[in-house]
């Protein structure tokens, strides 16, 4: 059975809760899909899927508003999104592990070993105009303080 922390523990902000972590029932690895499913939603669609400025409003959205997909996402887009925002934790995709995720249709594409081991080009490299720009990249040289 699947590690289930105490229902009274909070795990996070309110905008990544699982609908079960709300109802006060502890969150499990089918919690933590649920918030990956919400951080897709909001890299594609540039925003929170159930977002309110009234929190329990926000609240009342995660538990029962309709998920509603842009258009302009895939079809693999859509299906793992609502894959892994299934209210039911039961029913949530990655509920039998990790690699059911990975073999879903919207990662296909992806070699997890090469990117793991980094050997994989991303689709897109920022220009970095100078080192201090830099700064926030990996394996870029730091400026020193006597360069400010």
């Amino acid at each position: 059975m699947e590690p289930t922390t105490d229902a009274g523990m909070v795990v996070g902000p309110l905008e990544y809760l699982a609908p079960e972590v709300i109802y006060g029932q502890g969150s499990s690895y089918a919690s933590d899909w649920w918030s990956f499913g919400i951080i897709l939603y909001e890299m594609m669609c540039g925003h929170h899927p159930f977002y309110s400025e009234d929190r329990s409003q926000m609240e009342t959205n995660i538990l029962s508003a309709t998920l509603k997909l842009p258009k302009h996402l895939s079809v693999h887009a859509k299906a793992i999104i609502t894959g892994l925002l299934a209210r039911e934790p039961a029913q949530r995709l990655g509920i039998n592990g990790g690699e059911e995720i990975l073999r879903h249709a919207f990662f296909s594409k992806i070699d997890p070993v090469k990117l793991a081991n980094r050997e994989v080009e991303p689709p897109y490299k920022p220009e970095i105009a100078d080192e201090k720009e830099a700064q926030l990249y990996d394996d870029v040289k730091e400026v020193s303080e006597s360069e400010d």
